[in-house]
C-alpha cells in the first residue's frame, strides 16, 4: 500500500538554492524513482567502490538519526510539502557522493511510499 497521495511533493524544488535555479555547470532532468532504487543509490555512496554492500549499509545506517526520521514521518503524515530528492553525476556518468535526502528516504520506506520524485544533475563536459 502506498501513501503517495498523503505526501505532498514540491516537484520544482529540491531545497538547495544553487540547484533549484538553473545551474550552468549541470544538465538536469526529472524522474520518478522506485523508492527502493533511490535508497540503494544513497547507500552505495557510502561504499568506496560505489556499490551496494554490507559495509555501505552499515555506514549509511550509522549516519541516520532516528529522531530526524521520526520527525519527518510525523510531518509526512500531517501533510507537509517536501522537496524533491536529487542525485548528482559526473560528466562521465559516475554517481557523485552527494548526500541529500537520507532521512526522508528512510521515512518513505517506513510508510511504504513506492515512488519518489528525483531531480538528476549531470556535470556538463
Amino acid at each position: 500500500m502506498s501513501f503517495l497521495k498523503t505526501i505532498s511533493w514540491d516537484l520544482k524544488k529540491i531545497g538547495i538554492p544553487e540547484y533549484d535555479d538553473p545551474n550552468p555547470l549541470y544538465n538536469r532532468h526529472f524522474e520518478w524513482f522506485q523508492s527502493e532504487k533511490f535508497y540503494k543509490l544513497q547507500v552505495s555512496m557510502f561504499d568506496i567502490g560505489g556499490t551496494y554492500t554490507h559495509d555501505a549499509i552499515e555506514l549509511f545506517w550509522g549516519n541516520i538519526e532516528p529522531e530526524n526520521v521520526g520527525k519527518i514521518l510525523c510531518q509526512m503524515l500531517d501533510g507537509r510539502t517536501f522537496f524533491s530528492f536529487m542525485l548528482k553525476y559526473s560528466s562521465n556518468g559516475k554517481l557523485i557522493d552527494f548526500q541529500e535526502g537520507r532521512h526522508r528516504i528512510v521515512a518513505c520506506r517506513v510508510i511504504g511510499v513506492d515512488v519518489v520524485p528525483v531531480w538528476i544533475f549531470k556535470e556538463k563536459n
